[in-house]
This record gives C-alpha cells, structure tokens and sequence, in this order.
C-alpha cells in the first residue's frame, strides 16, 4: 500500500510521489520555514549538509536545471538580472505570481530579523551610578553657590 499526500496552491497541485525523494530531517524543515523559495525547486543532486553549499536543482515552475544555493535560487525566482542565473521564464511577465513568491521571501526574512537577539542594556555598576550621581551633583552646587 502506497501513500502520497498531494498540496494545492496558486500554482496547481503538486503531488508528493513527483518530488524523487522526501524531505525528512529537522534541518530540512526548518531550512524550508527559513527559506521558502527552495519548495520552487526539486533537489536533483544533494551535497552534505555541512556548510550549505552548492546543490543541483531543477525549478518546478519552468523546469530549467541549474547549480547553486538558495542565494540563486532567489536570484532565478525573483528575476535577479546580472546574478549569473537566468530568470524564470513561467515567473517572468507574471505579477501576480512574482508578488506571492515576493511574499513568501519577504515574510521569512521578516521572521529571521525579529529572531535576532535584542541589544539589552545591563544596569549600572554601583561605580557607574555614583559617578553619574556625583556629576549631576556638581552642576547644582554650583548653580547654587552663585546664588
């Protein structure tokens, strides 16, 4: 008995028995959730997870193969011109498609920025606070000592 789960969305149905293997590692999850683009793309040639790094892929949208990482994977999606890839002709002279995929890119890296940690300022030494105090000091003593 086989299973295949199939996903709908703007671009028709794609179903999961297409796609030549399946994504099943944490990493692969969450580099999907971070990087959204490469669900555009089937995997065709997969190189070690160390590093990131170059992989061969084939766009789902026009078929066209190329090498590269997700950097390029936007540049062909997004139509990156003079990026060394060429754009996507089923994306290009589609707005309505571009601006989803505009979306979807734009949404994760949204999402990366508010993930960064926050600059936190610490509290002030005793130190610290004693010669801010004795400064502000200062200025009203002699302010007041001319009175």
């Amino acid at each position: 008995m086989s299973s295949s789960s199939s996903t709908s969305s703007s671009f028709g149905s794609i179903s999961s028995s297409n796609v030549p293997f399946s994504i099943g590692t944490a990493a692969d999850v969450e580099d999907d959730f971070n990087a959204p683009l490469w669900k555009y793309v089937t995997k065709l040639v997969r190189r070690a997870r160390v590093g990131g790094g170059n992989t061969k892929c084939q766009c789902n949208l026009c078929n066209v193969e190329f090498q590269g990482s997700y950097f390029r994977v936007e540049a062909h999606l997004l139509l990156g011109k003079n990026q060394g890839i060429r754009i996507s002709s089923f994306v290009n002279g589609k707005p309505d498609i571009l601006d989803e995929i505009r979306k979807l890119n734009k949404e994760a890296e949204n999402r990366q920025k508010m993930a960064q940690p926050k600059p936190v300022p610490l509290p002030l030494s005793a130190s610290q606070f004693n010669a801010i105090a004795r400064v502000g000091n200062l200025g009203t003593e002699n302010v007041s000592g001319l009175a």
